[in-house]
C-alpha cells in the first residue's frame, strides 16, 4: 500500500493507493458505485486493471481529482 499524505496536523488530507496483483486500487470514503465502466468501482475502491492503467492519461486524471478532493480523516501518526 502506498499512502501519500500532506497538510497540517489540523488539515491532514491522503490518498490511499494498493498495487493488488496487476490492479491498482484507490481507495475512497464509501459511496454509490459509478456507472462509468473506468475505473471499476465497487462502492469503496477504484480498481484499474493492467488493461487500464497502461494509459498513463487514465491514472493521472484519477490522481488529480484525489488530488483535489481527497480523504479527509484524522490520523494519530
Amino acid at each position: 500500500m502506498i499512502l501519500l499524505k500532506w497538510g497540517t496536523g489540523y488539515t491532514r488530507r491522503h490518498i490511499w493507493v494498493e498495487i493488488n496483483g496487476n490492479s491498482i486500487r484507490f481507495r475512497l470514503s464509501p459511496h454509490r458505485k459509478c456507472a462509468s465502466p473506468i475505473p471499476l468501482c465497487d462502492g469503496e475502491y477504484h480498481t484499474f486493471t493492467s488493461q487500464m492503467w497502461v494509459n498513463p492519461d487514465l491514472l493521472r486524471q484519477e490522481l488529480y481529482k484525489y488530488y483535489k478532493k481527497p480523504v479527509a480523516e484524522s490520523s494519530s501518526d
